[in-house]
């Protein structure tokens, strides 16, 4: 039960991460486009002075939400499984490598399903670490194709996980339901 509450607010606390990581981008690309527009002077004709300074006004506000809401769960994290600083951080850091590692790109244009099915499970996937365990829970697809690219990479991705916790010895993955669970414990 534990786990699941771990994995879910994991999986919450990445979606944070990753939104707060996007923003500057938008945020980028709305000063670019003001610029030429306001250049032009389309965008005051278009909704006015006071409604440029809304927008502004509303980014700020929504920017503002994000950073809460990461130091939300955050918090939360650590009240609830005493997680240090350190080790949630190398956990949102293993859990990106992990994921973008295992993605793959599919073979055709219209999207293969095996593929899709496997890189939905992908995007599920939790790495978290403790003082004295690390645990990778990765969620089995339902199809089986999915599942055989799984277990043909599941020993490379035990070794890339062992060189980048050495501290950590890993067992073999154990599949308990639809999930494979990798669990390390520190030497």
């Amino acid at each position: 039960m534990k786990r699941k509450k771990r994995i879910r607010l994991l999986s919450q606390l990445y979606l944070a991460v990753v939104n707060l990581g996007l923003l500057p981008l938008v945020l980028l690309f709305v000063f670019m486009m003001k610029e030429q527009l306001e250049s032009n002077g389309i965008l005051v004709t278009l909704i006015g002075a006071q409604a440029v300074r809304t927008q502004y006004l509303i980014l700020w506000i929504v920017f503002m939400y994000l950073v809460v809401y990461l130091m939300y769960y955050l918090l939360k994290g650590m009240y609830l499984f005493d997680w240090e600083l350190v080790n949630l951080f190398n956990s949102l850091r293993a859990t990106f490598n992990v994921r973008y590692s295992l993605f793959r790109q599919p073979s055709r244009l219209d999207a293969d399903r095996v593929v899709r099915d496997f890189n939905l499970a992908v995007k599920r996937a939790t790495l978290s670490i403790w003082d004295d365990v690390l645990e990778l829970v990765i969620p089995l697809p339902r199809t089986v194709g999915a599942q055989k690219m799984f277990d043909m990479q599941s020993d490379e991705l035990r070794q890339r996980i062992s060189l980048m916790f050495p501290q950590y010895a890993m067992s073999s993955f154990e599949q308990e339901g639809m999930t494979l669970v990798l669990v390390g414990s520190r030497h």
